[in-house]
């Protein structure tokens, strides 16, 4: 009787760690937004980031991000004043103190300019305490 009490302990305190370490690992998942949703927008003619929603159209380079970033001077912008010259992202990130916004770049489309799924490349911006710190010295592909 003693053991099968000792067994069933660590065995919901095993599940516990399991369920906690799968959780904390999940905040790291980026949420990808409904690919059927990523399409060019019109709306916004005077500006090609913007008007290239998902980077279907091969305006969004990494370049074209650093060139806003120095033109408006965003380095220690808020996330708020970031969105308004970037627009919103494609997929946000949090964690305590941190949260990072990624925009896709010249992504490979399909005639629809919908994001053909597995073939995407994004830049992320990360936020510290609101704040951009640094300019992304990265662009990830998938």
């Amino acid at each position: 009787m003693k053991k099968k009490i000792i067994l069933t302990g660590c065995f919901i305190a095993a599940c516990i760690c399991i369920a906690s370490i799968s959780m904390s690992q999940e905040k790291n998942v980026p949420h990808y937004d409904n690919l059927n949703d990523c399409q060019f927008k019109d709306s916004n003619p005077d500006n090609p980031w913007k008007r290239d929603s998902c980077g279907c159209l091969h305006m969004r380079t990494y370049e074209m991000a650093w060139q806003m970033v120095e033109d408006n001077n965003l380095l220690n912008c808020s996330i708020k004043e970031f969105v308004y010259h970037f627009g919103s992202p494609n997929f946000i990130q949090t964690s305590n103190t941190r949260k990072f916004l990624s925009y896709y770049l010249d992504s490979p489309c399909t005639n629809a300019n919908k994001l053909i799924a597995g073939s995407r490349c994004w830049i992320t911006f990360e936020f510290k305490n609101d704040t951009l710190t640094e300019f992304p010295k990265v662009v990830s592909i998938e």
